[in-house]
């Protein structure tokens, strides 16, 4: 007797005897866990649209590597099921199944079960920015107009994740409909290189969301996303305030200044430029932070361009007029991204700019109003005047990073010494 096909959410642990027809839409590379064991992660769904994690150890890898291939469909029966790990779980299944050489998997044909029946979270090209704050994943159809370096939002893709070519979807057929009746002026649209605007991606904070830096966290596992009102100066003047990148694909480059070289990921030659990345300080009523500035950001946040400090650049020193620059205190609310650094057997966040928002164009002064501790940079004022604000509290990242700059400063100076 021809056993009845089951739907996943009837699939427990323990169960024998039993098959499911699935479509595969997830398949990750192989990875090593920390126990030194490979594994690869799979999303099956049903026609219900149920899904489940499933996941190969192993040499079963290679062996079942050509048989479960990205949106084909297949029959499996009797996988182990098992409970999956909290830390594991990237869907709301409580389980997963496990797939091992000995697992029945023939591929089948299910006329209600292919890429035309999935269901899909398609996002307006437009409305991107308001996810890159977050790890939800989304779907994008569109044209392949040109494939171009933009520096600005960029869509990052997973192990998992997937390209469809002309998939057979109500979707894409209305979009190459659309295409093929307006070739004429897609074929104008122009393609502009070069350098773009440094701007914002994401919706611009609110008050609501602002915080202080005491707030930030001092550990994190992935990335964070937090908004400041704060008060931006540089104060470490040793540091190199720019690097020399590729005019093309803004890839950094050993290449020497003024001449052309091969980039190795273009495949051409072409001329170097010079693009900012420095260490600021951030600072509001409750204490201070290093971040650290990349590109068109670095240069918005002090109104300088990175061929300006690098024409400036003499013998390893920036320029006073630069320094002073610099080194004048603009107040901004700033996105900053929290990372993991890992330093002398501990975990601390490191934090870079992300986005910079003009304090005006967010909302009336007196709504948003920055509490400052010192009227200008505190280098220049000093510690010393009365204040009802709390004592400025330091980060565990911040003194980190700037006891290295200050190692870093002294071993500089003891090599200078040295040659004179």
């Amino acid at each position: 007797m021809k056993k009845q096909m089951s739907m996943i959410n009837e699939i427990q642990p323990g169960m024998r005897n039993w098959r499911a027809n699935i479509i595969v839409t997830e398949k990750s590379l192989p990875k090593m866990a920390t126990n030194g064991k490979v594994y690869q992660k799979l999303m099956f769904r049903d026609s219900e649209g149920t899904r489940i994690q499933a996941v190969i150890f192993g040499n079963d890898i290679d062996t079942l590597g050509e048989t479960l291939k990205i949106y084909h469909t297949y029959c499996i029966r009797n996988a182990t099921v098992q409970e999956i790990p909290t830390r594991h779980k990237i869907i709301e299944s409580p389980n997963q199944w496990i797939l091992s050489e000995r697992t029945p998997i023939e591929e089948a044909t299910v006329d209600d079960l292919s890429v035309r029946n999935l269901k899909y979270n398609f996002m307006p090209l437009g409305d991107i920015a308001n996810y890159y704050q977050t790890a939800d994943s989304i779907d994008v159809i569109g044209v392949r107009l040109k494939i171009n370096q933009y520096n600005g939002l960029t869509l990052a893709t997973k192990g998992s994740s997937s390209f469809i070519f002309n998939p057979a979807i109500p979707e894409a057929n209305t979009l190459h409909n659309w295409c093929m009746a307006n070739a004429a002026a897609i074929k104008k649209i122009p393609f502009k290189k070069g350098k773009q605007p440094a701007v914002a991606l994401s919706n611009p904070p609110t008050k609501d969301t602002i915080i202080k830096i005491n707030q930030l966290p001092t550990i994190v596992s992935s990335n964070e996303f937090h908004s400041l009102q704060v008060s931006c100066y540089v104060v470490d003047f040793q540091q190199r305030f720019w690097f020399l990148a590729c005019s093309e694909c803004n890839k950094i480059t050993d290449a020497d200044g003024g001449q052309d070289f091969w980039c190795n990921h273009c495949k051409k030659k072409v001329a170097p430029r010079p693009r900012c990345k420095f260490d600021v300080q951030l600072q509001d009523s409750t204490g201070l932070i290093i971040a650290t500035a990349f590109a068109e950001i670095a240069e918005k946040l002090f109104k300088v361009t990175a061929e300006e400090l690098y024409a400036n650049t003499i013998n390893g020193e920036l320029a006073l007029h630069c320094r002073e620059k610099l080194s004048d205190s603009r107040d901004y609310v700033i996105d900053v991204r929290a990372s993991k650094y890992d330093a002398q057997q501990s975990s601390l966040c490191r934090f870079f700019v992300n986005a910079v928002y003009d304090v005006a164009t967010l909302m009336p002064s007196d709504d948003l109003s920055l509490e400052k501790t010192t009227k200008k940079n505190p280098r220049e004022t000093g510690h010393n005047e009365a204040s009802s604000d709390p004592e400025p509290i330091i980060s565990d990242s911040s003194k980190l990073v700037a006891e290295e700059a200050s190692n870093t400063n002294k071993l500089n100076s003891k090599k200078k010494k040295k040659k004179e």
